[in-house]
């Protein structure tokens, strides 16, 4: 989720009740084609997220994204949002999901030096290892893999401790119906993040799998360090240059058509091991976690008077 802009007006005015059953609390992200709000559903008196954009002409991005999300719930991965509903409302498409948390971003950024401690990092890319594993089981390649498409979760601890994969707005179906690997001919157009995209995602190929866990490198590589050498580059060609010049220790260059996602996650689990790392230690956010509880549940006297007034 990209940072919020002040001056855009809220596609779902705040305080107002949606489709006589979410009543919107406040907006909490701010994509480049929606926005995302806080809400509490009514009828099941549970705090949700909802997801709107604007009904346009092409391809419903909400659609694509429901779609995907369905069939990464199906594959009972612990690092999916529970889907609840998709509709529309006054010319909006939205769909309601499981209530998350902060993202890693913006977690990393409140850390000492903006980076995760050894443990912590450890422990994050297990997980998001395992989130990407689960979405590729789908059928389903990512292609926008990044820090802020990470979250973690809302509410008790087990919940605040579980890292979530979200964004699925630019996710692709890499397997035909036949169960074969898609094979596209010609130049592929840019798809993702200029920061955390793959090289080969620079040199205009069609990203599968592979493509996702390079980015993930990226993530872990900025995590560990606070920073990455291209951060405030905006030039592709540049960009592209320093990613080439600065090679994760080419651990991906040879990575094979299927991902061994086992040994990635072992490889990360040795040396937790090693360095004596439990996994019931606390991560780095759980030690300000007061500060995680920032938005409150609506009064009693708001939600009738929002009923009421509709």
């Amino acid at each position: 989720m990209e940072k919020l802009h002040s001056k855009e007006i809220n596609l779902f005015p705040l305080h107002t009740l949606v489709d006589d059953r979410w009543f919107i609390m406040a907006k909490v992200g701010q994509g480049g084609y929606g926005q995302v709000f806080k809400a509490y559903e009514i009828r099941k008196k549970r705090y949700v997220a909802l997801k709107v954009e604007k009904v346009a002409d092409r391809r419903s991005r909400i659609d694509l994204e429901v779609e995907v999300l369905k069939k990464f719930q199906a594959t009972r991965s612990r690092h999916c949002a529970e889907f609840y509903y998709s509709g529309e409302w006054k010319g909006l498409n939205y769909y309601a999901f499981q209530l998350l948390g902060v993202n890693l971003s913006t977690l990393r950024k409140a850390c000492p030096g903006c980076s995760f401690t050894f443990p912590t990092v450890n422990r994050v890319a297990v997980q998001c290892i395992e989130a990407i594993r689960d979405l590729h089981s789908a059928n389903y390649i990512h292609r926008d893999i990044k820090t802020s498409n990470f979250m973690i979760g809302y509410g008790n601890k087990t919940l605040i401790r579980c890292v979530y994969l979200i964004d699925f707005g630019l996710a692709k179906c890499y397997i035909d119906e036949n169960g074969k690997h898609y094979h596209e001919e010609g130049a592929a157009n840019f798809r993702g993040t200029l920061r955390y995209a793959s090289i080969t995602t620079h040199e205009q190929q069609h990203q599968g799998r592979k493509d996702d866990l390079w980015s993930l490198l990226y993530v872990i590589v900025e995590m560990i360090k606070g920073t990455l050498p291209w951060a405030k580059m905006t030039v592709p060609t540049e960009v592209h240059k320093c990613k080439v010049d600065n090679p994760p220790e080419k651990l991906v260059i040879d990575l094979p058509n299927e991902p061994n996602y086992a040994l990635m996650i072992d490889l990360f689990k040795q040396t937790m091991q090693a360095e004596g790392v439990k996994e019931e230690d606390d991560y780095d956010w759980e030690k300000s976690i007061d500060e995680l509880k920032q938005l409150k549940r609506p009064s009693k006297r708001n939600l009738t008077d929002s009923h009421s007034s509709i």
